[in-house]
């Protein structure tokens, strides 16, 4: 199955609340402990995924220099199919 990264709290967060079994891993800012990165952290562990603490020079390059605010994810790059009744 294909992964991609996903980056910033809101995609992150929707993506762990809609589809969290296609969410294989977070990264975090290790130097990032604010209540918005508790709360990610939170949910992360209440659905099973594993989350690595990183340095931000680590986000940027799998960010491809895109704004992560302090967060990656790695999901499956497969969307499921919707079927209609």
């Amino acid at each position: 199955m294909s992964q991609r990264y996903l980056f910033g709290f809101h995609a992150v967060a929707a993506r762990l609340r809609t589809q969290p079994g296609s969410v294989s891993a977070i990264w975090t800012d290790r130097a990032r402990e604010d209540a918005r990165m508790r709360a990610l952290l939170a949910q992360a562990a209440e659905r099973g995924v594993r989350v690595m603490s990183v340095e931000a020079g680590r986000l940027e390059g799998m960010a491809g220099g895109a704004r992560h605010q302090g967060v990656v994810a790695e999901v499956s790059a497969a969307v499921p199919a919707h079927r209609s009744l």
